[in-house]
């Protein structure tokens, strides 16, 4: 999986008033946390602050990525981002949480879906739609992939693709076996077809 390196800086203050004033400055407010991250002697994570272009850079992703945070006297953190705060009206990029990773331990992430293929069931009239365009999965860091591809052609009209459709070698997904992540709907005009045929018959 890719990596996108990130420059950050320390964060010298906290706080509601000090973040704003940080964003009219053009920075965006975060905090790296995880296994090695000690601040001050106690694991509550490094205040930090990358530009807002960089914050922009990394909201606007599609696929699955690793970011490498570069900060001044430390050695190079390979993170996930493990959320990212919107402003509820303007949808500005107010925070965000990194994450470390360590090879050989597992991390909990979300993947996009990618469906590959025409279903049978839309050839014969009917819609596909999606029920989950990302799904959460616990895998270790070096069997991650950018974007799950998944092939539909096989699905008829009614049928759905469920989160056991979708098994990978050493991936746990955090959903319930029969979740629907793509379903093969049918259009009320192919179900009143269907009705008067069964009338007629």
């Amino acid at each position: 999986m890719r990596t996108i390196p990130i420059e950050a800086e320390l964060r010298q203050t906290r706080g509601r008033r000090n973040a704003r004033r940080l964003r009219r400055q053009g920075w965006v407010p975060a905090i790296l946390y995880g296994a090695n991250i000690q601040n001050n002697g106690t694991p509550h994570g490094i205040p930090i602050q990358i530009k807002r272009k960089d914050a922009l850079t990394l909201a606007r992703q599609y696929r699955a990525y690793f970011v490498e945070l570069h900060l001044p006297n430390h050695p190079p953190y390979k993170t996930i981002v493990k959320e990212i705060q919107f402003h509820p009206v303007t949808d500005e990029v107010i925070h965000i949480d990194f994450q470390t990773v360590v090879e050989g331990r597992k991390i909990v992430l979300e993947v996009p879906v990618q469906l590959k293929g025409v279903p049978e069931g839309v050839v014969k009239g009917g819609m596909l739609v999606r029920k989950l365009r990302k799904v959460r999965v616990e895998v270790l860091p070096e069997a991650v992939e950018e974007v799950l591809e998944v092939d539909v052609s096989h699905l008829d009209l009614g049928q759905s693709l469920r989160i056991r459709d979708l098994a990978r070698p050493g991936w746990r997904f955090l959903y319930p076996e029969e979740v629907p992540v793509a379903t093969v709907e049918i259009p009320r005009r192919l179900r009143v077809q269907e009705q008067e045929s069964g009338q007629q018959q």
